[in-house]
């Protein structure tokens, strides 16, 4: 996703976010990611985004 992506994080104790856009095939898509109460460690909880980003685009 590196150079198709604007994206803004945000991270308060045990929540995790992202918002902005992805393009894709001449589109933009807007996206919104939040995570609320989650138990992991932060550094897992971003790559499980970015899977899921990447799974999606």
């Amino acid at each position: 996703l590196q150079g198709k992506t604007r994206l803004k994080s945000g991270s308060m104790s045990r929540v995790r976010s992202y918002a902005g856009y992805v393009a894709k095939e001449n589109k933009q898509y807007a996206v919104a990611i939040l995570v609320n109460n989650f138990s992991c460690k932060q550094n897992q909880i971003k790559t499980d985004i970015e899977q899921l980003l990447l799974s999606l685009f």
